[in-house]
């Protein structure tokens, strides 16, 4: 089966879509940005996922959180589900995705989202993708995204709106303690 590159849209530094698509590995001229996706996902304990990618991607065994390209004609949200299903075996309706501020960085237009699993799941890792996952807790995620095992330009842009992932957690994690 032959594999085709993966193409993307052109975004302005508003995230709107210019008109111009590009395979995959194609420079970016200045002002001009690659939507891309980032998913947190947290465990009914409260814990969220980092997971570690396959030696053949770049950069090969980084820890990271979910995420990845969005393809051309693909709507950011449908982005994160594909790559939550594609990289962890989830399958989560967009209802399930919780919108944090979008953070632009170098030439990527990064949509963030939150998702709360309801129960836990055994993880299917993507082959080509993750080769390893696990869970941290708050404070330890967010020490961690701070080592320089993890991926530096995904923990800089969930550090600049810790403050906003602080205050969705801490609303769903009492939500979920009154349920209980």
């Amino acid at each position: 089966m032959k594999q085709t590159t993966e193409q993307f849209e052109v975004l302005n530094h508003l995230g709107q879509k210019t008109g111009v698509v590009l395979k995959r590995g194609t420079s970016l001229k200045e002002d001009e940005f690659m939507g891309i996706v980032t998913i947190l996902v947290v465990n009914p304990q409260g814990e969220i996922l980092v997971t570690r990618r396959h030696p053949n991607k770049a950069p090969g065994l980084m820890w990271e959180v979910t995420g990845g390209g969005i393809k051309a004609y693909e709507e950011p949200i449908v982005a994160a589900q594909r790559e939550l299903q594609e990289e962890t075996g989830l399958s989560l309706p967009i209802s399930a995705f919780k919108q944090l501020p979008t953070v632009i960085n170098d030439m990527f237009y990064c949509y963030q989202y939150i998702v709360f699993l309801t129960k836990n799941y055994k993880l299917d890792l993507g082959k080509d993708e993750v080769i390893d996952y696990k869970f941290l807790s708050l404070a330890d995620f967010f020490s961690f995204l701070k080592n320089k095992e993890f991926i530096s330009y995904i923990g800089e842009r969930l550090l600049s709106v810790k403050d906003e992932i602080l205050t969705i957690y801490q609303q769903r994690m009492i939500h979920i303690e009154k349920d209980s």
